[in-house]
């Protein structure tokens, strides 16, 4: 499994927008299932499946602190993580089914070459409502994806690729 930084698949992105997401699945770190907010908050990558019949997967590049994409299903995953399907929990009901309008990557305003940091993606959807695919690499949550209704971090570079 080689994830692609975000910016290498500007395409897969494009074709999204107009799209809808019907489906999600996650691996959850077993160990973070005591989080507040468990199914958005705890480690593991996130499978998204949309109308237009693509799935991707969104994983964590540590080395790169980004987000990565990967055009495939979930994995089966180590004995660590679980795999819970989530299309129905409160998160996600009103994404659901919702067109995709913009899609951006939050990228560092520090990146470089050799640290990329494309940190976060970001979708908006026709209703108002956001979704973003987050990496963080912070005490609490070392070298994790969660997945949060809109940053509102610190400044950032913005790349529309829609």
């Amino acid at each position: 499994m080689n994830p692609n930084l975000l910016s290498q698949k500007q395409k897969i992105f494009q074709d999204l927008v107009n799209t809808t997401v019907v489906s999600i699945r996650r691996h959850i770190f077993v160990s973070d299932m005591d989080l507040d907010n468990f199914e958005q908050m705890a480690d593991g990558a996130i499978e998204i499946k949309f109308n237009s019949s693509k799935v991707i997967c969104f994983v964590a590049i540590t080395e790169a602190n980004s987000v990565g994409v990967i055009e495939r299903n979930l994995p089966i995953p180590g004995s660590s993580y679980i795999i819970l399907k989530l299309t129905n929990n409160d998160f996600w009901q009103e994404k659901i089914n919702q067109k995709i309008e913009k899609i951006e990557v939050l990228k560092s305003q520090y990146a470089s070459n050799d640290n990329p940091s494309e940190f976060a993606v970001e979708f908006q959807l026709k209703n108002g409502k956001c979704f973003c695919i987050e990496y963080l690499d912070e005490k609490e949550f070392p070298d994790t994806i969660r997945v949060i209704e809109k940053y509102e971090g610190g400044q950032c570079i913005r790349l529309k690729f829609c």
